[in-house]
C-alpha cells in the first residue's frame, strides 16, 4: 500500500531547516524573539532571518555561524549540530558580498 511506506522515507530526510526547527523550538516554549535577541545581544533582524532561512540577510559567515550557535545552545539545542546543519544547507548558497574594487586606467588613457 502507498501509505503505508510513507513513514521510513519520512524518517530518513530531515524535517525542518535548521531555521525551522529554531523557530519550532522557540514556539514550543513560548519565546519571544525580540526578547530572546536582547538576552543574547543578536539583532531580532538576524534571527527572523535564521528562522526564516534567509541567510542573505545576515552580515558574514563567521557571524552568522555564532548566531546559530548562541541561539541554539539557548534554546537547549547542541550548537555544535546547529552549525553542521547550517552549513549544509548554506553551502551551495554562498553569500557574495559584491566589493568593488578600482580598476587601473588602461595605459592608452593615461594623459
Amino acid at each position: 500500500m502507498p501509505g503505508a511506506g510513507g513513514d521510513s522515507d519520512a524518517a530518513s530526510a530531515p524535517r525542518h531547516t535548521i531555521g525551522e526547527l529554531l523557530r519550532d523550538t522557540r514556539k514550543s516554549y513560548g519565546g519571544d524573539i525580540n526578547h530572546i535577541a536582547a538576552m543574547l545581544r543578536i539583532r531580532a533582524s538576524y534571527l527572523v532571518a535564521i528562522e526564516e532561512n534567509q541567510y542573505d540577510k545576515l552580515p558574514g559567515p563567521v557571524y552568522a555561524q555564532g548566531f546559530v550557535r548562541a541561539y541554539a545552545v539557548h534554546l537547549g539545542l547542541d550548537g555544535e549540530e546547529a552549525i553542521r546543519r547550517f552549513k549544509q544547507e548554506v553551502a551551495g548558497l554562498e553569500i557574495s558580498h559584491d566589493l568593488s574594487f578600482p580598476v587601473p586606467l588602461a595605459a592608452r588613457s593615461i594623459p
